[in-house]
């Protein structure tokens, strides 16, 4: 079973940037429910692990570009030579 990737991040965009791995963790798995229910709906525990690494994963990506776009503390990439 693939996870539903685009629905992951829709839940985690809507996070607050300062939230913790942990709760990011509690809100997938909130929205998951409980780890028997989740399996007999197709869930295995490594798809459930696999979901909250990918939105703790979509957290910090929110997470840089927060800090990028309100205080420019991640390098801009160089533009190369000739591309003017």
């Amino acid at each position: 079973m693939e996870i539903p990737k685009g629905d992951i991040e829709f839940f985690v965009a809507r996070l607050h940037v300062s939230e913790t791995d942990e709760a990011v963790r509690a809100e997938i798995l909130r929205r998951i429910g409980p780890v028997d229910q989740a399996i007999t709906r197709g869930w295995s525990e490594a798809t459930i692990q696999q979901a909250c690494d990918y939105a703790v994963q979509a957290h910090h990506n929110n997470q840089n570009l927060y800090s990028y776009v309100m205080g420019g503390s991640r390098p801009r990439r160089s533009r190369k030579k000739g591309n003017a």
